[in-house]
């Protein structure tokens, strides 16, 4: 027998072969995995690892194992990729965070060590293991490694967003913002970092022009995950800090804004921050909303004589829309309205006699009126350039009255405060919006909980659905309902309400949004005891105060909720209400009625009145709810409210069987309240919050949001659910 000895040549071509071959299958295997396909990358590592027991398919197994949440199946891949070769690091690394996700944190940190040993300028591990630190309260040494991370490479915008985090909870926040403010520079498209820059960018003070914050604030209002009413009192004082705002602002109540109008306009228009918020919120300041009722008093009397060429359009379509959001809140004198009068005729001589109208007329009378009341613009000829007033006016409102008619009834409306509440919200839905915060990612119902802060105090009965059914009582235009669809994983959202007009606008922002797992339902709270359904959780935020008896509306809600199911409250605040109420006997005693014409009336008086430093409906004017007419009929004019006090509240609590899980507030309120009241159970305590409310009688402005959870055992007391009626 011959035997044929390879040459040294034929065996390295042999080997660089195999090599190539191995690297071809790993790149292929690489790929499924950037796809997401891990179910099929699983089965072709293990098909590969019955042959050949290679270090790098271990490890690309446990990844795909990890992406399946078969965790303890990954560790033993990684543990397996570390046997082959103890000097990969990215094993040690996928292992620590497999330790994390099985919760055994101090493993994991002795895993990223490791990492560290092979490699120093490991950055990703000395940014994982700083979070790991972060968890165990170690926040100096989080820090410290945070800093490694950023050494290594100065734009690691996790490091950066992970600082911000750590700066937040000492209360450092100026500090914080300029952190997010590095991440988002370096990463503008994360939603995570842009929401975090929005939060803390509301608490912090700006006291120059900076354009690098203008045009990073552009980009956060592009982002599904901000909402432009969040930063809109923040937004709207910078924006006076523009030097050509400035030079615009002096000229309020000047002859001379008439004069330079097509300076100003053409300066305005300049500023794009400027422009796109307009378009997306009311502004929150009494002045800036004094320039633009007099600019566009001013462009009326333009459009009216028809002597001077209007420069600076853009201004003014923007102008229209803004007009449209504030639901014509701006004062109106009796001569603008006499000349919007003859406008609107000659407009209709234009539709009648097919001309082409000119822009900015459709422009100005957008800026008073609503367009959707000119059902005959629609045969109208105009340009493009202002067919977004056109779409946002006309065609969008038609879409709600046709969506208005295929709204299914829930209940019947038999409650006569129940029904001067569905004409208020019919006459002035609230609020009117364009874009609101929406979560990325869906999470489980014990991650939310816990994400809030509210999971500790939970039923150890608790059994989380899979597929959760909510209930939003008293939905409005639908933002509560589209936040909560988008934030419950498999949820599906029944969102129920009074006002057919409020039902219509949420469900077209709904297919605006692209959320399929809400209905929709008109009726009462009130009436809910004639339906069979349960939820498993239910939520309704402002709406029970609003009820004439807030408890009994309260106690349907609790009949449909399945035990151990969870309520998330929203009601109104005594302590923090006093300038509402203050207002709201002002109101009674002028005898303003809840017309737009008084609304606007009483709006201009409550700022004349706050000139002087001795009003006391003076905080009314920081209120967001103040810079639109909806909205402030909702705050001051509202035909029906209660206002309710933390014992109270602790008592209807023990009266209908439910369990105080926490409040549902910010973190700046939670930090100050736990360093006069430290200890870990502190947090739940009623009457340490009912004692930290009356020393901060401004913390539940908004009002108090609260999470509880209905009890097994059923033991309801009647005797006094009309403590409130």
């Amino acid at each position: 027998m011959v035997y044929i000895i390879d040459s040294p040549i034929s065996a390295i071509r042999r080997a660089i072969e195999m090599k190539r071959q191995l690297n071809n299958k790993i790149n292929r295997f690489l790929k499924l995995h950037e796809k997401g396909e891990d179910t099929q990358l699983e089965k072709k590592c293990k098909k590969f690892l019955e042959s050949n027991k290679h270090y790098y398919i271990y490890n690309l197994l446990g990844l795909s194992l990890l992406q399946q949440n078969k965790d303890i199946e990954a560790l033993k891949a990684f543990k397996m990729t570390i046997s082959l070769n103890p000097n990969f690091e990215n094993a040690y690394y996928n292992s620590g965070n497999t330790l994390i996700k099985l919760g055994r944190l101090k493993e994991a940190i002795l895993e990223f060590d490791k990492a560290l040993e092979l490699n120093k300028n490991f950055i990703e591990v000395h940014n994982d293991k700083a979070n790991v630190l972060e968890a165990f309260g170690m926040l100096d040494e989080a820090l410290e490694s945070y800093k490694k991370a950023i050494n290594i490479n100065q734009d690691f915008a996790p490091a950066h967003y992970n600082i911000g985090n750590i700066l937040t909870k000492q209360g450092k926040v100026a500090e914080a913002f300029l952190r997010y403010q590095k991440a988002v520079s370096i990463d503008s498209t994360n939603k995570r970092y842009c929401q975090k820059y929005a939060e803390t960018f509301q608490l912090v003070d700006i006291n120059l022009y900076d354009a690098t914050i203008f045009n990073e604030l552009i980009i956060l209002l592009e982002m599904p995950t901000v909402r432009p009413y969040d930063i809109s009192g923040q937004i709207s004082k910078i924006l006076k800090l523009h030097p050509s705002i400035e030079n615009a602002l002096k000229l309020i109540n000047n002859t001379n804004l008439a004069k330079d109008i097509n300076v100003v306009a053409e300066s305005l228009v300049k500023i794009p921050l400027l422009i796109t918020f307009i378009k997306l919120s009311p502004i929150v300041d009494f002045q800036l909303e004094t320039l633009f009722t007099q600019i566009r008093n001013v462009i009326l009397d333009i459009v009216y004589s028809g002597k001077e060429k209007v420069k600076g359009e853009n201004f003014y379509y923007a102008l229209a829309s803004h007009c449209a959001i504030n639901d014509y809140v701006y004062l109106e004198n009796q001569s603008e309205t006499n000349k919007i009068d003859i406008l609107i005729k000659n407009i209709q001589k234009y539709v009648k006699e097919k001309i082409i109208i000119p822009s900015i007329w459709i422009a100005t009378l957008g800026a008073y009126r609503a367009l959707d009341q000119f059902q005959w613009l629609k045969k109208a000829r105009y340009n493009k350039d202002i067919n977004f007033i056109i779409n946002e006016q006309i065609d969008k409102v038609d879409k709600e009255k046709r969506l208005r008619k295929l709204v299914k009834q829930l209940t019947n409306i038999d409650n006569d405060i129940s029904k001067k509440v569905q004409i208020q919200y019919e006459d002035n839905p609230y609020p009117r919006w364009k874009k609101i915060s929406v979560n990325g990612n869906q999470s489980s119902i014990a991650e939310v909980l816990k994400s809030i802060n509210v999971f500790e105090q939970l039923s150890k009965e608790t059994k989380f659905s899979q597929s959760p059914e909510v209930l939003i009582a008293g939905c409005g235009t639908g933002q509560h309902a589209i936040r909560t669809a988008s934030t419950f994983k498999n949820c599906h959202v029944t969102a129920m309400d009074l006002s057919l007009s409020s039902i219509a606008y949420a469900q077209r922002k709904t297919k605006e949004h692209g959320i399929t797992n809400i209905s929709y339902k008109h009726g009462d709270i009130l009436q809910l005891y004639k339906t069979n359904k349960t939820f498993d959780i239910i939520e309704s935020v402002g709406v029970l105060h609003h009820m004439e008896n807030p408890v009994e509306g309260w106690k349907q809600l609790v009949e449909h909720l399945k035990d151990n199911g969870l309520m998330r409250i929203g009601l109104y605040s005594k302590l923090a209400r006093k300038c509402v109420d203050q207002a709201r006997q002002y109101i009674f005693e002028k005898g303003y009625r809840p017309t737009k014409e008084d609304i606007r009336q009483c709006r201009y008086d409550i700022v004349e009145m706050a000139k002087s430093n001795n009003s006391v409906l003076k905080p009314l004017i920081n209120s967001h709810d103040f810079y639109s007419l909806n909205s402030c009929r909702d705050l001051i004019f509202h035909v029906q409210e209660h206002c309710f006090t933390i014992p109270q509240i602790r008592k209807i609590l023990y009266e209908l069987n439910l369990t105080f899980l926490g409040f549902h507030t910010n973190s700046s309120i939670v930090k100050r309240f736990a360093e006069q009241y430290p200890q870990k159970k502190d947090i739940y305590n009623l009457s340490f919050w009912d004692e930290f409310e009356h020393k901060n009688p401004e913390i539940f402005g908004g009002m108090y949001q609260f999470w509880v959870q209905k009890n097994n055992v059923s033991n309801v007391s009647t005797g006094s659910l009309k403590a409130l009626g």
